[in-house]
């Protein structure tokens, strides 16, 4: 499907939407940030603070991020020409090409091919409280959303009875996904690896320093942006599944203790 998909975009990309794509390779040729780089690529792990990271981008183009993240969700192609700066998401076609100024998805590394002077940045979280968000998330979609995203409503099978029943159902690449996103064989060294060798990478617990940071590094105002997806669900979590999930999520602990 993945690769059906690529094709899809591919030929697209040269017919129906050629008059927008030769506007695209027209205007990235211009693009010039700091260091060398041409582009910016945010890797985004879910449940880390990743959508508030992307409107601060949208923001800093002059664009209302709320209206920017609908529409770009819309359009078929997940491309956007914002002024004079093209952002995409979800297209790894697109993102291959290099013809644009911002892109994210959650599509891991080992599925992309980014062009170089790409500039590479994360958000990495505590793995039992990015699980946790994740977790109360579907509990809203299950309870409050009448008609949720596919891709949601297909998750929200996983709940079953409690954590539990949603840490037994949720795939290992949900669960371990700091890892996977940057090892297909979850393999924590590699991880690590291909971490540190992205351009940037910051934490969702100092979200506010790490984005001044990132600012300063591309010479980009960048505005604190939070955008909470999910109202604040309490739920009473048992001692026995706190320590099952966290026994679980013993990789992506590792993982980050080597990072920081």
């Amino acid at each position: 499907m993945r690769k059906l998909r690529y094709r899809i975009y591919q030929f697209l990309d040269m017919t129906y939407f050629a008059s927008e794509r030769g506007r695209c390779k027209e205007l990235a040729q211009g693009y010039a940030l700091p260091g060398g780089f041409q582009r910016i690529y945010h890797y985004h792990i879910r449940k880390t603070g990743g959508t508030s990271l992307n409107q601060s981008f949208f923001a800093s183009l002059g664009a209302d991020p709320a209206k920017t993240f609908t529409a770009i969700a819309k359009k078929f192609n997940k491309r956007l020409i914002l002024g004079d700066k093209v952002v995409v998401r979800d297209n790894r076609y697109l993102f291959n090409q290099g013809n644009y100024f911002y892109g994210f998805s959650h599509n891991p590394m080992h599925a992309l091919n980014l062009p170089p002077k790409t500039f590479t940045v994360t958000i990495l979280r505590d793995p039992f409280k990015r699980v946790l968000s994740h977790y109360k998330m579907l509990l809203q979609i299950r309870e409050l959303e009448k008609k949720p995203r596919f891709f949601l409503k297909h998750e929200a099978a996983w709940l079953g009875s409690g954590l539990s029943g949603y840490r037994e159902n949720i795939s290992k690449e949900h669960l371990l996904r700091q890892v996977y996103m940057f090892s297909k064989n979850f393999d924590v060294q590699e991880a690590h690896d291909n971490i540190r060798g992205c351009n940037f990478y910051f934490f969702t617990d100092n979200y506010v320093e790490g984005l001044k940071r990132l600012q300063d590094v591309l010479n980009i105002k960048l505005t604190v942006l939070h955008r909470r997806s999910t109202q604040d669900i309490q739920v009473e979590i048992p001692d026995k599944a706190r320590e099952k999930a966290m026994e679980m999520l013993e990789p992506e602990y590792r993982l980050l203790a080597m990072l920081k």
